[in-house]
């Protein structure tokens, strides 16, 4: 025959290892209640938040210890439940209990030692079982009356420990604000105190710090957290209220450390659904107070007051004493939470390339048996191929350039979360073309000068950016020096005279192309060829006939070719008819032997020639 079946945690398993169970939850709770500190203060963090952050710390030691989340309310007197607890509960004094016909514990009891378990009438009870614990205290009994639901009275699970709440710092602030108007200015945070928030004023977001009361009225509310972080952001304060229609949001997780007490009044929401781990409340003396129509999302601990639940609690809970009256539910543990989705950084890329995808998503393992799937979708201008959409690392292709906003979303077939990227594809770039080169005029030239070279190239910059140009003679009768043969302006110098064809050739590393230029190089310039003529005699009063010659190279370009006779030497004065003609007549003064000089210049060479004309008396 096989083993009774019993149900913990609305979990089923043979009857033998529930003992190994309830050592299990013993061992986490003295983990949980007594080895955590708490916190009065955390600097605010600037980082990102962490993707594997899921839990408050104790939460997270209870996770991964057990596949499925405890859900336990702890609790140090015998508790008054008339209401529901979707989970388990821990009584730790052995004190007398008993459970009537409004009762539902959708868990377990847990109580020390041996007390006499009394049935009443027919409850939905699954039975008692027997720990390993202490068999002490014994004397007291755990009554269960008529239409009570419970899993199972679990005796002799020794108690840990429900450590207690310091008293936090009181404010040393000395403002007391009370808001009448919707954006109403609060001054500065570190002098605020008390905080009154009249009806319909809207919410206000309030920096982690110490303050003393706060209090909400209708549609009116408080923001605590800071976003995108994972460490929790720190309040003190001496008392909390939060009446009908007002709220108090979390954007990211807190801690609330209270003095004395909290109350939740009709229609208020503390925390956030969707993230009831963000919230730890705790207080120090006296009391939390869950009134019908009002719900606190968060992990409550009141170890020296009074839990009293009329609307719901969803999550943990450990307590002085705990009171769940008709219609207040208590959801203890650690509820669904959306995967944490990041779609990677944004990317720039050039068509034809892909996109690489590198998405990553986590989870919290729940709902219990639920497996985390994903996919990618987009925006844009044109269409997108995903690889394999279905996974958190894939790669994108697009179909035209454009701005794209690529999304990946988890979900955990409960819940979901998405997180977008923008990728912008620029366009494929165009085909590569050779360079354009230019080599400049053609020139002519005459030696010894150089030839000034104006050459010019551009390109597309494809494929690389990088242009290279060279000089090179083409032809050309004789050798051609350049000052710097990889520059598109430089100079040539020419060995000899002659024409000349030079190139510039122009290369991306792929593509070249080349042009050319001619250069014509004169010989040197030469100096005038002069012949003044033969000696000659005459007699007075006769004119000498001078019948010079001059011949010249036509250099230098431009240059003007100019010839004068002149008198060199006689004694007397000489009077050309025409001194800058090669033929002309000179009269003379005086007889005697006269020297006649013809001169020719280019504007940069001259020469002479001489005749000797002797001229006698009539």
């Amino acid at each position: 025959m096989k083993a009774p079946v019993v149900s913990l945690r609305g979990n089923f398993f043979p009857a033998p290892r529930v003992i190994a169970r309830f050592l299990l939850c013993w061992i986490l709770w003295q983990l949980i209640w007594q080895e955590l500190p708490l916190p009065t203060r955390v600097d605010r963090p600037h980082q990102k938040v962490d993707a594997s952050y899921r839990l408050g710390a104790w939460a997270a030691r209870v996770l991964w210890a057990d596949p499925v989340p405890l859900r336990l309310a702890l609790v140090r007197h015998a508790p008054t439940i008339n209401g529901r607890v979707e989970g388990t509960v821990q009584q730790l004094n052995g004190e007398n209990v008993a459970l009537n016909s409004s009762t539902v514990i959708t868990g377990d009891l847990l109580v020390p030692g041996t007390p006499t378990v009394k049935i009443n009438g027919s409850p939905n009870y699954g039975g008692t079982q027997t720990g390993s614990g202490s068999a002490q205290p014994t004397g007291y009994t755990v009554t269960l009356n008529s239409g009570a639901t419970l899993g199972h009275v679990v005796r002799r699970t020794d108690p840990v420990p429900l450590s207690s709440v310091p008293v936090p710092p009181a404010s040393t602030g000395t403002r007391d604000v009370s808001v009448s108007s919707a954006g109403q200015n609060l001054g500065n945070f570190a002098t605020l105190r008390d905080l009154t928030l009249y009806s319909n004023t809207g919410s206000f977001n309030i920096p982690p710090g110490t303050y003393r009361r706060f209090t909400a009225n209708s549609q009116s509310g408080f923001v605590f957290g800071v976003a995108g972080v994972s460490q929790p952001s720190v309040y003190n304060l001496e008392e909390l209220t939060l009446n009908s229609n007002s709220w108090l949001q979390v954007v990211g997780p807190v801690v609330i450390n209270l003095a004395n007490r909290a109350t939740v009044n009709a229609g208020v929401a503390l925390g956030a659904a969707g993230n009831a781990d963000w919230v730890s409340l705790n207080v120090a003396r006296y009391d939390v107070t869950i009134n019908s129509g009002g719900v606190v999302y968060g992990t409550v601990r009141a170890p020296a007051g009074i839990v009293t639940i009329n609307g719901r609690l969803e999550g943990n809970t450990g307590s002085d004493r705990l009171t769940i009256n008709s219609g207040g539910i208590l959801k203890a543990g650690v509820s669904n939470q959306p995967p944490l989705v990041d779609a990677g950084p944004d990317q720039t890329i050039t068509l034809p390339s892909s996109a690489s995808l590198q998405g990553t998503a986590t989870d919290d393992g729940l709902p219990a048996g639920s497996s985390l799937s994903m996919s990618w979708t987009s925006s844009g201008p044109g269409t997108v191929t995903f690889s394999n959409p279905s996974a958190a690392a894939t790669t994108a292709s697009f179909s035209a350039p454009g701005t794209y906003v690529l999304r990946i979303t988890a979900s955990d077939s409960q819940l979901s979360r998405s997180d977008e990227l923008t990728a912008t594809v620029n366009p494929a770039p165009p085909p590569n073309q050779p360079p354009v080169v230019t080599a400049g005029p053609s020139q002519t030239i005459t030696l010894p000068d150089a030839a000034t070279l104006s050459g010019a190239a551009s390109d597309d910059g494809l494929p690389s950016g990088t242009l290279t140009v060279q000089w090179s003679r083409l032809n050309g009768p004789g050798t051609v020096t350049f000052a710097n043969s990889n520059a598109t302006a430089t100079t040539a110098n020419f060995s000899q005279a002659g024409t000349y064809v030079l190139r510039l050739t122009a290369s991306d590393g792929q593509l070249s192309n080349a042009a050319d230029v001619t250069i014509v190089v004169n010989a040197a310039n030469q100096p005038p060829v002069v012949n003044a003529g033969p000696d000659l005699t005459l007699t007075l009063p006769n004119s000498a006939t001078l019948n010079g010659a001059v011949s010249d190279d036509g250099l230098p370009t431009g240059g003007t070719l100019t010839i004068t006779w002149s008198k060199v030497s006689g004694p007397g004065t000489v009077a050309f008819s025409n001194p800058n003609a090669m033929a002309t007549t000179a009269s003379f003064s005086a007889t005697g032997t006269y020297v006649l000089r013809l001169t020719a210049s280019d504007s940069v060479l001259s020469a002479t020639d001489d005749a000797t004309v002797a001229v006698s008396a009539a």
